[in-house]
């Protein structure tokens, strides 16, 4: 897998976009990794965690999770943390899918997603400053590094 500096950026930059879910994220990472002509699927499936500290004996479940691929080693999530909270088990960015080996990651279906620079825009939006305090203070929380 070869991203270049600029690329890997800009796809961290995304991860500031607190009001994307897994799919609004996936669908904007497609969009950069399609522009920069680099080949990828997305993934929509499941994302189970084992080993999680009051996880269940089957481990802790996402049903329905949106990621990327790159190849069969490479893997893109930025939204993981978001359902299943800050833990070092727990895949952010971008990553070699060994290094996370509780980190279960099934795909129902994996397909090439064709996105219009006018939906990459529309996700890509920021969020207004004046948010109630609630969703602003949850936005800053979940952006603070480990």
């Amino acid at each position: 897998m070869s991203l270049t500096e600029e690329l890997v950026r800009k796809l961290d930059d995304l991860d500031c976009l607190s009001h994307l879910e897994c799919d609004g994220m996936t669908r904007a990472v497609s969009y950069l990794l399609t522009e920069n002509e680099t080949p990828h699927e997305v993934c929509v499936g499941s994302l189970t965690i084992h080993g999680l500290p009051l996880s269940r004996p089957k481990g802790t479940r996402i049903a329905v999770h949106w990621w990327v691929a790159l190849g069969r080693d490479w893997l893109i999530d930025y939204r993981a943390r978001m359902w299943l909270g800050r833990h070092r088990f727990i895949p952010h960015g971008i990553f070699l899918r060994k290094n996370f080996p509780k980190a279960i990651y099934n795909a129902a279906r994996q397909h090439q997603l064709q996105v219009p620079k006018v939906v990459f825009d529309v996700l890509t939006q920021p969020v207004p400053e004046n948010l109630p305090d609630e969703i602003a203070c949850a936005k800053r929380e979940a952006h603070r590094p480990l």
